[in-house]
């Protein structure tokens, strides 16, 4: 037994990597092809499950949610070149499908351009949106009153393009292999295979979903403050989140460590603290107009 588990470590140690945007160590043994692959089997049931739900491209709300995706998408390249302006990449104005295909030459990273694709899906009750393997992000139209603006909706599409660029998606997957193995190998010495399941989660991947949140939270600001959005906006959108919670049946109750996401206090909390980063891509990116209106505000409140 003690072999399958040195075996084990070995492995696990071999496929660590450094996130390069956060310093952030993690597991990570799935394959570009691979996160691919099951993005797309993903995506068409997905797309299966909302069709009678989906609006048309050309419907106001989806192509206005479209043009907000496309500013974060372009502005990603910022967020992970941070010495490069946004003039250095967008010597033209191309369409979203240009730019946002595989193959495109938008980007000199060697790694695949996501298959960027954005839904809308009418369902008022529901305020969430999320991404899937690959770049295909789905927005319910419920979240829209809580963004409340522009620089709102920025906040929620900087934070779901945070994840892919991060590529938390593959990183879930990856988790899931040593969560089978650590419950299997626990079973196998005579622990109660529910305890053992209930320990990974509460151990492991609770809190390692925590992180990948607060991760795409930071990431995610420093997008849409280099598309030019106010990244204060970002505070505006939890707390009108952490209302909304609180005033549905749906509100948490539970403490954060049996939560898969933060809690809207510490949120906010971190990011206040990041502010000053985001405000530095703000400026980089959007150039004296923006400083200008900020010195205006100031003095003229």
């Amino acid at each position: 037994m003690w072999y399958i588990g040195a075996a084990g470590g070995i492995y696990y140690v071999s496929h660590l990597e450094k996130v390069e945007l956060t310093g952030r160590w993690r597991f990570m043994d799935t394959s570009i092809q691979a996160e691919i692959a099951t993005g797309e089997e993903v995506y068409m049931e997905t797309l299966a499950q909302f069709r009678s739900k989906l609006l048309p491209p050309t419907h106001p709300t989806t192509r206005f949610i479209t043009s907000v995706a496309q500013k974060i998408i372009q502005a990603s390249e910022l967020a992970q070149r941070p010495d490069e302006s946004i003039d250095n990449l967008t010597s033209s104005s191309p369409e979203f499908d240009d730019w946002a295909s595989p193959g495109s030459s938008f980007s000199s990273d060697p790694r695949p351009v996501p298959d960027w694709k954005i839904h809308v899906i009418d369902e008022p009750k529901i305020q969430n949106a999320f991404v899937i393997p690959g770049g295909k992000i789905f927005v319910f139209t419920g979240i829209l009153p809580i963004c409340q603006n522009e620089a709102g909706l920025a906040t929620v599409l900087g934070h779901e393009v945070a994840h892919q660029v991060l590529r938390h998606p593959a990183e879930r997957m990856s988790s899931l292999k040593v969560i089978f193995l650590l419950t299997t190998l626990l079973s196998v010495i005579g622990l109660d295979p529910g305890t053992c399941r209930a320990a990974v989660t509460l151990l492991m991947t609770l809190p390692n979903s925590r992180r990948s949140e607060i991760e795409a939270d930071q990431i995610g600001l420093n997008i849409m403050a280099s598309a030019c959005y106010d990244p204060r906006e970002a505070i505006g959108v939890w707390k009108r989140m952490d209302e909304h919670d609180r005033s549905s049946r749906t509100a948490r109750k539970a403490t954060e460590f049996l939560q898969t996401h933060p809690t809207h206090d510490r949120r906010i909390e971190k990011i206040t603290s990041w502010l000053p980063e985001a405000q530095s891509y703000l400026d980089r990116n959007c150039g004296f107009t923006n400083k200008a209106f900020r010195e205006y505000n100031r003095w003229n409140p």
